[in-house]
C-alpha cells in the first residue's frame, strides 16, 4: 500500500510539471432554442427570426451567461454501496461503473460570456443581427489511465497512457454579423459570420505521452508542446532551453492593458454558424443548426515549451505520510527531469479551434400560446463527445410574459430541469433562465457529518439580460397584423 501511494505521488508531481504552463473551454443555455420571444434565441440558430420587428439590448446587459459542464458528478466519486458511501480508494468502489461515465478522458469545462452590444432589425424577407461578445472558455481533461492508479496501483511494468491530458484556456472578442432569409413560406435559412480577436490562450498538444514503472526508475516518453499567448507574461529559458523563470508584469497602467485587449489582427480567427428552419405545416416545425465552425490563429505574446524523447528518472525518497513533503517531491522530480530532458522554449504561433455543436429540433405548436419542443444537441471535442436531449414546453403570452420549462437528459450523464422567464412591459423586456437544475438530492455521511447534496449534478448554466423590443411580428399561428 505504501508503494502504491508513493507511485500516486510520483505521477501527481510529473503531471503537475507537465501542466505548469497551461492550467491558467458555448455559454448559451439550451433553453434559448425555443424561447422565441427573446431575441437571443438567434444565438442558438441563425435562422431563428426574433419576433420583434427590431430590437436592441441594454448596453452591457444584452446577455450575461455562465456555463459549467463536467463528465464526473459527485455520485461517480462517492458511490453508494450497501447503504454507505464509498470513495475511489475503498475496496468496494466499482471502477467499471466509474469509467462508463466518460471516454478516453474526463473533462471539466467552464465558460463565461458577456455581450455589451446586440441589436437586430427586420427587412422585407430577412433579418439582420449584430452582436459583440466577450468570451472566456476553460477546459481540463484528465486521462482515464490516471484513475487506474487508484484502482490497481502503479506497479513494476505498468504503463500509463496520458496522451489525452489537456488543459486549455481562451479569452477572445467575438463579433457576429447575422442574416436570416425566408426562402419561401416554409423554409428560412440563416448564417452568422463571426470574426474572432484573441486576447489570451493556452493549449497543450501531445502526439505521445506515457510513463512506465521500471521498478527502480520511471520512464517518461513525451512528444508534445505547450503553447501560450498571454499578455504581460514572459518565460525566460536557461542556457539549456528549459523554462527557468516565469514573470507576470505587475507595474501596468491603463493604457498598457487597453492596448492588449483592444481587438486587432495579431490573434485573428473566424467562425461560422449555419441554420435552417422548416415550417412543415401550421402545427410542426423542424430545425437544424451547426454552430462554432472556426478557429483562432495566435501570433502575439507567444511562449511555447516543447519536448521530444524518452527519459529515465528515479522517484523521490520522501515519506508519503507527511503532506509538506509534496513540495520536496515536486522539486526533486523537476531537478531530475531537467537533468535528462531536452526541452526547448521559444516563441511559436499556434491555432485553437472552437467546439462545434450540432442542433436538431422539432416543435409542435399546440396553439399561439403553447409550444412543445424536442432538441438534440451534440458537442464535438477532441477525445470527448457530449450528447444531450432536451424536451421543452413553452408558454408565450406575447404582450406580457413568456415561460419555458425543460427536461434535460445527457447520455452517460445526468437528468435535470431548466426554467426560463421573460417579462415585458411596453418595449422593455427582462429575461432570466437557469438550466441543469438538479431535482435529485442525497444525504451523504462523511467523517461522522451528514449533509445533503445534488450528487447527480454534472452541469449548470444560467443567462440573463435586458432587451428593448420595437414593434411585433405576430404570435405563433397568427398573422403579422393580429
Amino acid at each position: 500500500m505504501i508503494n502504491k501511494f508513493k507511485n500516486i505521488k510520483v505521477l501527481y508531481v510529473v503531471v503537475l510539471l507537465l501542466t505548469t504552463y497551461s492550467t491558467v473551454f458555448s455559454q448559451n443555455s439550451n433553453l434559448l432554442y425555443y424561447f422565441e420571444n427573446v431575441p437571443q434565441t438567434n444565438y442558438t440558430n441563425p435562422a431563428m427570426l426574433p419576433r420583434a420587428n427590431a430590437f436592441f439590448s441594454l448596453p452591457g446587459l444584452s446577455s450575461i451567461a455562465l456555463d459549467f459542464k463536467s463528465d464526473i458528478a459527485a455520485k461517480d466519486l462517492l458511490q453508494k454501496h450497501n447503504g454507505t458511501w464509498v470513495q475511489p480508494l475503498d475496496a468496494a468502489f466499482d471502477y467499471s461503473k466509474f469509467y462508463k461515465t466518460f471516454g478516453k478522458s474526463a473533462s471539466i469545462n467552464a465558460g463565461l460570456s458577456y455581450a455589451p452590444i446586440y441589436f437586430g432589425f427586420r427587412t422585407k424577407k430577412g433579418y439582420f443581427t449584430f452582436s459583440l461578445q466577450e468570451k472566456i472558455n476553460a477546459k481540463i481533461s484528465l486521462p482515464k489511465d490516471m484513475f487506474k492508479i487508484a484502482e490497481k496501483g502503479f506497479e513494476n511494468g505498468d504503463v500509463l497512457d496520458l496522451k489525452s491530458l489537456d488543459a486549455k484556456m481562451m479569452a477572445y472578442h467575438e463579433i457576429s454579423i447575422g442574416y436570416a432569409r425566408q426562402i419561401d413560406e416554409k423554409l428560412t435559412v440563416g448564417v452568422h459570420f463571426k470574426p474572432l480577436f484573441g486576447i489570451a490562450a493556452t493549449k497543450m498538444k501531445y502526439n505521445s505521452l506515457s510513463i512506465k514503472n521500471q521498478g527502480t526508475s520511471y520512464n517518461l516518453k513525451v512528444d508534445g508542446e505547450i503553447y501560450s499567448s498571454v499578455p504581460f507574461l514572459t518565460v525566460t529559458p536557461d542556457e539549456d532551453g528549459y523554462p527557468d523563470e516565469v514573470e507576470m508584469q505587475d507595474d501596468l497602467e491603463g493604457s498598457d492593458i487597453s492596448s492588449q485587449i483592444t481587438p486587432d489582427f495579431s490573434n485573428f480567427g473566424v467562425a461560422f454558424d449555419l441554420g435552417a428552419v422548416y415550417d412543415f405545416n401550421s402545427s410542426f416545425t423542424f430545425s437544424a443548426a451547426l454552430n462554432n465552425l472556426g478557429y483562432i490563429n495566435w501570433k502575439k505574446n507567444l511562449n511555447s515549451v516543447s519536448a521530444n524523447g524518452t527519459y529515465d528518472f528515479e522517484g523521490p525518497d520522501v515519506s508519503v505520510t507527511e503532506v509538506e513533503d509534496m513540495d520536496e517531491a515536486y522539486e526533486d522530480i523537476v531537478d531530475e527531469i531537467k537533468d535528462v530532458m531536452d526541452v526547448n522554449t521559444e516563441e511559436k504561433s499556434f491555432k485553437t479551434g472552437l467546439s462545434p455543436e450540432l442542433m436538431l429540433g422539432a416543435a409542435y405548436h399546440v396553439n399561439h400560446v403553447i409550444d412543445l419542443g424536442f432538441l438534440s444537441k451534440s458537442t464535438f471535442a477532441q477525445y470527448n463527445f457530449r450528447q444531450e436531449f432536451i424536451v421543452t414546453s413553452n408558454f408565450n403570452l406575447y404582450k406580457a410574459i413568456s415561460a419555458n420549462f425543460a427536461y434535460n437528459y445527457e447520455i452517460k450523464g445526468s437528468s435535470d430541469l431548466g426554467l426560463g422567464l421573460a417579462l415585458r412591459g411596453g418595449p422593455f423586456q427582462v429575461y432570466l433562465m437557469a438550466n441543469h437544475i438538479p431535482f435529485s438530492y442525497d444525504k451523504i455521511q462523511s467523517d461522522g457529518d451528514e449533509f445533503t447534496a445534488p450528487t447527480k449534478a454534472e452541469s449548470f448554466s444560467m443567462m440573463l439580460g435586458v432587451n428593448f423590443l420595437l414593434g411585433k411580428h405576430g404570435n405563433r399561428n397568427k398573422s403579422v397584423n393580429d
